[in-house]
């Protein structure tokens, strides 16, 4: 979904993070801190025989993660004494944009060490998105239906990752 700059809802998240430090930017990587990865939440497509990984966007979040055409997803395991999930844009231009060329963005979510071990052995191909509730001492609770479906890939060892 392609918005003016000025109202653009990632920017107004961003900057939200960024003021608060649970987020930074460096070229075209966007990396969060572990704070604000505990804005999301890990879990499993039980419908699916397949047992898809799912990625838990809380509420307030969903709004401005919707606003990226997310065009893949990655998740990175060990690299920095953490596992991730990389989200990847091919062009994150509002409709107002004068940059003449594509914009890439890849955001870069924090998980346990450990957390992604499973799925290196089933390899899955798609990365669900769903909006999820987190209440204070409670379980996470997903909505039934997905907002966004992405390709995945699994790495062991990324060279062109950052340092």
């Amino acid at each position: 979904m392609k918005t003016p700059r000025h109202e653009h809802p990632f920017l107004i998240w961003y900057a939200y993070l960024h003021k608060r430090r649970m987020a930074s930017l460096s070229r075209k990587d966007l990396h969060l801190t572990d704070d604000a990865a505990s804005r999301f939440a890990i879990g499993v497509e039980e419908d699916s025989s397949a047992k898809t990984p799912v990625l838990g966007v809380g509420v307030f979040d969903a709004r401005a993660i919707k606003t990226i055409e997310w065009a893949s997803a990655g998740i990175i395991v060990g690299h920095r004494n953490r596992d991730w999930i990389a989200l990847a844009a091919k062009d994150i231009r509002p409709i107002d944009s004068t940059a003449p060329e594509p914009v890439p963005l890849r955001m870069w979510i924090p998980f346990p060490t450990g957390l992604f071990d499973a799925w290196l052995k089933t390899s899955p191909h798609k990365l669900e998105l769903k909006r999820v509730k987190n209440g204070k001492g409670a379980l996470p609770v997903f909505e039934k239906s997905p907002f966004l479906s992405v390709a995945l890939q699994l790495k062991n060892n990324w060279g062109d990752l950052p340092g």
